[in-house]
């Protein structure tokens, strides 16, 4: 920067200075933490807003968006197939892209890719987790096994046919 020791420099060019090596810091942050971990541009931001302040956090997290090192559809795409592996529905997974900071738009697509099949996704949780529940034909349990199933994020619709197919019966959850 055109310094040499021992030179007086005014405030304000300083001060300049200092934002400067906060950003190529944050910048060499930030490919060093990309090297073991994917992050969305957001994650990114929040990451190192803790160590350099605002606006070499936004800096950094613009400059590698812009080379590809960070790419928000990527990071939505790959995540959203793995939740549907694991038998995330896929409100669920929407939820969690938006809370990493994807946009609800990005998360909708990756997840729509994705082509999650949640029967098979509640038959997989019913068969690991519930069917203890389910087999003792209580109506009380059958109920709590709807309830948290519903709260993973699954359509009644889907959680009355998983349960129906897993029982083979409909009258399970509808016996009066």
């Amino acid at each position: 920067e055109g310094l040499a020791a021992g030179q007086n420099i005014a405030e304000d060019r300083l001060a300049e200075l200092v934002q400067l090596s906060a950003c190529r810091r944050a910048r060499s942050r930030a490919v060093w933490l990309l090297e073991s971990h994917d992050y969305t541009q957001k994650g990114m931001y929040d990451k190192l807003r803790r160590l350099f302040g605002d606006y070499a956090a936004r800096d950094a997290s613009q400059y590698c968006a812009q080379i590809g090192l960070i790419d928000d559809a990527r990071f939505a795409q790959r995540l959203a197939f793995s939740m549907s592996e694991r038998g995330i529905s896929d409100r669920e997974a929407v939820r969690r892209l938006v809370a990493k900071g994807v946009a609800r738009d990005i998360a909708q697509d990756a997840v729509n890719e994705a082509e999650s099949d949640p029967l098979s996704q509640l038959k997989q949780i019913i068969e690991r987790k519930y069917a203890a529940r389910l087999l003792t034909g209580d109506r009380k349990e059958i109920e709590k096994v709807v309830a948290a199933l519903a709260r993973k994020g699954f359509g009644f619709g889907d959680i009355r046919s998983a349960i129906a197919k897993f029982a083979d019966t409909d009258s399970i959850i509808y016996e009066d």
